[in-house]
């Protein structure tokens, strides 16, 4: 048997005493008997040696649970053995000494709620080999609570024993009501935190906190409100504070020691500049910050904002000093200021001239010593000491005091007590001689008779006077009315009477101040008298009401001056004018609504400023001088300012600024009357540049042009230089008109312009004579050939192709010259002469100049044969009238026709009036043309009316040299008469210039024929100068607006603003001095729409009908058809 084998046989021998065949292996020689006792010895051994080692171990462990029994039962942590079905089998001292334990289970330990807590706990010990609980509240020994936190340890069992848990426990309640405590103190802290927030945040004050190094930690939102900068720029710049302190209280703020002890502060005024560039005053309060080591961390501090205390503290000061500075110089009223001891500290000159003592006298004096009668000392102490222990004295009383003489003197002596600080009370006493008084009441007694002044008194117990002025006023005698109060009420307006009674019965049983109240009171005779009422309380000695004295006065006058003021303010505020009413300084007190609206600023903007505030930029300062200057003497200044309204813009307006004196003749204030003429002023100023100047180029016009003419011929003449007169004509300008239309025909000749101004020399002129002609003006010219290389030049860029917005043009022109020595020394002859040439140059061919000579003077020839056509015409019958219809725009109803005269010629056919007209005007011929159109006009409105038709006016337009004309009004006169027409049946058209051309005589025939009931209308208003100072006065009912400014307008207004602002203003000047506005021209509903919606209601044009004979006119008249804009 090997030798492991031997051995486990020897461990079974002895451990299991396995003796079994040992005998008969040995026997049988399988177990060597020696080495199987050896191998037991060996194992003997081992095991003597494993019993001995199991006895110290045993030893040991009993050592060890010893100090575990005894750490277990001393420890002060509470511990507990519990088995595995939760029994609490041990308890140290800590716990039975901290918890109730009366409880069996585990569980039991806990609060009634918590119980499962424990339970869980064990569970999961006995899983996971160990536990911890936190915060469960337990049953305290006495009935206490306990907060534990728990740890429970599975103990292996050994042994096969149960297993058991070793739990030990930490009490937490002081430490969890700790927590909770400084988790109160920390909410506490948030809400006291939030509570400083929103006061920081809404705070006017302006706080702080400053780090030891000098730099913001906090700064609260109000600084922008005062600084102007916001918060971050402080904490951002830590120099900003110190930069915007006003340069001279900066070294007071550096000087200033913001360290110090903790409780220490330190209060500072100074000044600092916004942002804005305001200066404000600000108080500065800082105090320390310590922490609990005691070091230094800073300081806290608040700037407050004392702008409005700083300036109400001056204003008080200034204030106190003007008071004292009046106090002192009151004439009449002499006033003491003494404590309630008696002691005076005030005395003022009024007094030193009553009593005779100086102030340095009487200041620091008891009043006692000074003017209080001996007799009456005691009297006067008493009243001091009830006045101390809150004692008052009557507001006035009547008293004897002494004068430093010894004698007697009456006052009127009134009292108040002023309160100048706490527990600081003063008297002030305000006495009058009542001898001068009393002088005075007898005068004021026969001023009171004689100005019919009644006099009423009432007394506490009832009784009545009433005077017999007062009687009077009502129209009784003393004996017819009764001293009655009630006889008085009786009186009274019903709708007064109640209230009157009341406020009288108030003021008896409060009476205080001054009672005054108006009433309507029955006169003897019926009437209903205004009368005033006022009173004042009269008081005893000792203090309480003795009577009622007032007076009254019969005011019935003054009421109905007042109502009419009244109505003339209503006049004033409603007026279309401007009123301003200022001080002799030039303060407005009133400004009317009109000017609010004119200028945009409201009354309150207004009131108290100067009327430079309405000044626009520096103009005015001169007129202002004048204006001063006139107004200052009394006199009454008119012109016009050039002002600003609230918005900034300019306006004119036309003033008459006057003086208002009050009865005594002083001037008191001064009234300006004005009204705003801007539109007239635009007109004016566009009228007169019109009169100049060609409105589509801006050009120099024929009355420009020949002047400049005539000087540059003088020039010449002096200087022995050559003038040229160049005419310039647009070749087929007609084509382009007609196939682009005029809108773009125009801006041809714009362009044209605007080439033939860039080619001319600075003392060079061009002009526009109408329609497609230009003239320009050479002057200092050398010989006749320099005019050669400038027209060349003309030519040259006039060729040159124009864009246009539609496409590109190219145009030619003809030219033609005439110069002077050589061709004329006559502007007029020249202008011809150049004229007749360029038709010269137009019949070669075109696109080529031509000078003028004296063959040329054919194309006169033509006009003579014209001419003669004309008086033949006139002889055969070969003009007649046909008649345009002025319309209402909104419903086409015909209101007047217009007579237009036609010609047909038998070889030429129709003939263009623009064409017989002006030449007709030119040689005079007009004065035959113009009667025969007159009579044939007015022959057939007689036809009409003979026939019933019902007739409408018609305007027959009068020439400028058939107005010139002496008898032109009896030739009207005589020819309305001959056919027997109403004046009512004619009107007369004459054009602007004709009318302006000599205003004096146009004046006297206009108002003639107007006196005559003939109506007068201006024929092309826009087109020529008017003055409106002589428009004005001129008797028309109408003026027309020129077919020009509304053909322009054939697309879109707003593409015309000039013509479209011209039109506007003739409509608002017409609307002004009260004419009617009629326009010509009108083509398409746009231009009407446009008319329409800027005020003008009559027109006429192809829109409505073209020029109709007589006979289609009939048709009209008869059928009172409207004409509708189709129709044409």
């Amino acid at each position: 048997m090997d030798s492991k084998r031997l051995r486990e046989r020897a461990q079974a021998i002895l451990r299991d005493n396995a003796w079994k065949d040992i005998e008969l292996q040995i026997q049988q020689g399988d177990i060597d008997l020696g080495h199987l006792l050896e191998e037991l010895h060996a194992y003997h051994a081992e095991l003597v040696l494993q019993n001995e080692a199991l006895v110290e171990g045993e030893k040991v462990a009993q050592r060890a649970l010893t100090r575990f029994n005894r750490f277990y039962r001393d420890i002060p942590l509470p511990t507990f053995v519990i088995d595995r079905q939760g029994l609490l089998l041990d308890a140290n001292s800590a716990a039975r000494t901290l918890l109730a334990m009366d409880q069996q289970l585990f569980r039991h330990l806990a609060m009634p709620g918590h119980h499962h807590e424990l339970e869980k706990a064990l569970h999961e010990a006995a899983h996971e080999g160990s536990a911890e609980r936190f915060e469960i509240p337990v049953r305290g020994a006495g009935g206490g609570r306990v907060i534990a936190d728990f740890k429970i340890i599975h103990i292996p069992n050994t042994y096969d024993e149960d297993a058991e848990f070793v739990c030990s426990m930490v009490d937490q309640t002081a430490a969890v009501d700790q927590r909770r405590t400084l988790e109160g103190l920390n909410q506490r802290l948030r809400e006291v935190q939030e509570c400083y927030r929103i006061l920081a945040q809404f705070s006017t004050d302006w706080d702080y906190w400053m780090g030891e190094d000098n730099r913001f930690r906090y700064v609260s939102p109000a600084c922008k409100k005062i600084s102007g900068y916001p918060a971050q720029a402080f904490l951002d710049d830590p120099g900003l504070m110190l930069r915007i302190i006003h340069p001279n209280d900066r070294l007071v703020y550096e000087g200033h020691q913001h360290e110090g002890s903790e409780d220490s502060n330190a209060l500072l005024h100074f000044r600092i500049i916004t942002q804005s560039g305001d200066v404000r005053w600000i108080e500065h309060d800082c105090r320390s910050v310590w922490d609990a080591s005691g070091r230094y961390r800073g300081h806290r501090g608040t700037n407050r904002d004392i702008t409005a205390r700083h300036q109400a503290e001056a204003a008080l000061q200034r204030n106190e000093a003007a008071l004292t500075q009046l106090l002192d110089n009151v004439p009449e009223i002499s006033i003491q200021g003494y404590w309630l001891d008696g002691t005076t500290f005030y005395w003022n000159a009024a007094s030193e001239r009553l009593y005779g003592y100086c102030p340095d006298e009487a200041v620091g004096t008891n009043l006692a010593d000074l003017i209080i009668p001996p007799e009456q000392r005691q009297v006067f102490f008493a009243r001091m000491r009830d006045l101390r222990e809150g004692g008052t004295l009557p507001p006035s009383e009547e008293l004897n005091l002494r004068h430093r003489d010894g004698h007697l003197l009456r006052v009127l002596s009134s009292h108040i007590v002023v309160e100048h600080a706490p527990n600081d009370l003063r008297l002030y006493c305000m006495d009058v001689d009542l001898t001068a008084r009393l002088k005075d009441q007898e005068r004021l007694w026969e001023a009171v008779q004689g100005a019919n002044v009644g006099l009423f008194e009432w007394r506490p117990n009832g009784e009545v006077f009433l005077s017999h002025e007062l009687k009077a006023q009502l129209g009784y005698r003393d004996h017819e009315m009764e001293d009655d109060l009630e006889a008085w009420r009786s009186l009274i307006h019903p709708d007064e009477r109640d209230e009157g009674i009341h406020q009288f019965e108030q003021y008896t049983r409060q009476p205080q101040g001054r009672f005054r109240f108006e009433v309507r009171m029955r006169h003897q005779t019926g009437q209903w008298r205004w009368i005033l009422h006022q009173a004042s309380p009269v008081h005893g000695p000792d203090g309480h009401l003795r009577k009622i004295l007032g007076s009254t006065l019969d005011i019935t006058e003054r009421k109905l001056v007042e109502e009419q003021s009244k109505r003339l303010a209503y006049a004033v505020e409603q007026s279309p004018g401007v009123v301003v009413l200022t001080d002799t300084d030039g303060v407005i007190e009133y400004v009317n609504q009109r000017f609010c609206d004119i200028t945009g600023f409201s009354r309150e903007e207004v009131l108290g400023q100067r009327p430079g505030m309405l000044r626009y930029g520096e103009k005015n300062v001169e007129q202002y001088e004048a204006l001063w200057a006139t107004i200052r003497g009394g006199e009454t200044w008119e012109g016009e300012f050039n002002n600003r309204t609230r918005s900034g813009e300019p306006y004119w307006e036309q003033a008459r600024i006057s003086p208002i004196r009050n009865a005594r003749g002083e001037v008191t204030h001064y009234i300006k009357l004005a009204e705003d003429i801007s539109d007239k002023r635009a007109l004016t100023q566009r009228l007169e540049y019109l009169a100049f100047h060609d409105p589509l180029t801006g050009l120099p016009n024929r009355s420009v042009m020949l002047d400049r003419i005539d000087r540059a011929i003088a020039q010449a003449r002096r200087d022995q230089q050559t003038v040229a007169v160049v005419f310039i004509d647009l070749d087929d300008f007609k084509v382009v008109n007609d196939s682009l239309g005029h809108a773009q025909g125009d801006q041809l000749l714009i362009h044209i312009a605007q080439r033939l101004r860039t080619l001319l020399r600075e003392e060079d002129t061009v002009a526009r004579f109408g329609g497609d002609e230009f003239i320009l003006l050479l002057s200092s010219l050398t010989h006749v050939e320099d005019v050669i290389p400038v027209i060349e030049k003309l030519q040259a860029s006039l060729n040159q192709p124009v864009s246009l917005p539609c496409q590109q043009v190219s145009i030619t022109v003809s030219i033609g010259i005439a110069v002077y020595p050589g061709d004329s020394d006559c502007p007029e002859e020249l202008v011809r002469h150049a004229d007749a040439a360029m038709y010269r140059a137009k019949a070669e061919g075109r696109r080529c100049y031509h000078f003028y000579i004296p063959e040329m003077d054919a194309a006169l020839q033509e006009r003579m044969e014209l001419d003669q056509a004309m008086r033949q015409a006139l002889e055969q019958n070969e003009f007649h009238l046909v008649y345009q219809p002025r319309v209402e725009l909104v419903t086409g109803r015909a209101l007047s026709l217009e007579a237009l005269v036609r010609w047909r010629h038998p070889q030429w056919g129709m003939v263009s009036p623009g064409r017989f007209i002006p030449l007709a005007e030119e040689t005079g011929f007009i004065l035959s043309l113009g009667p025969a159109i007159l009579r044939e006009a007015c022959e057939q409105i007689r036809v009409w009316k003979a026939r019933g038709v019902p007739t409408v006016p018609v305007a027959v337009n009068l020439s400028a040299r058939e107005f010139r004309e002496p008898g032109v009004v009896e030739r009207i006169l005589t020819v309305l008469a001959e056919t027997g027409l109403d004046a009512g049946d004619l009107e007369i058209e004459i054009t602007e210039s004709a009318a302006m051309s000599s205003i004096d005589q146009t004046i006297r025939t206009l108002t003639e024929l107007h006196g005559h009931g003939i109506r007068i209308s201006i024929d092309d208003f826009g087109t020529a100068y008017s003055s409106l100072n002589y428009l004005k006065r001129l008797p028309v009912h109408a003026i027309k607006i020129d077919r020009s400014f509304v053909s322009d307008m054939e697309q879109d207004p707003a593409n015309h603003p000039e013509d479209a602002a011209i039109i506007r203003a003739i409509i608002g000047l017409g609307e002004t001095l009260g004419l009617k506005v009629i326009a010509e021209g009108i083509e398409n509903t746009l231009q009407r729409d446009f008319l329409l919606d800027h005020g003008c209601v009559q027109g006429q044009g192809y829109l409505f009908s073209r020029p109709m004979p007589a006979e289609e006119v009939e048709h009209m008249l008869l059928h009172s058809k409207a004409l509708d804009p189709g129709d044409s």
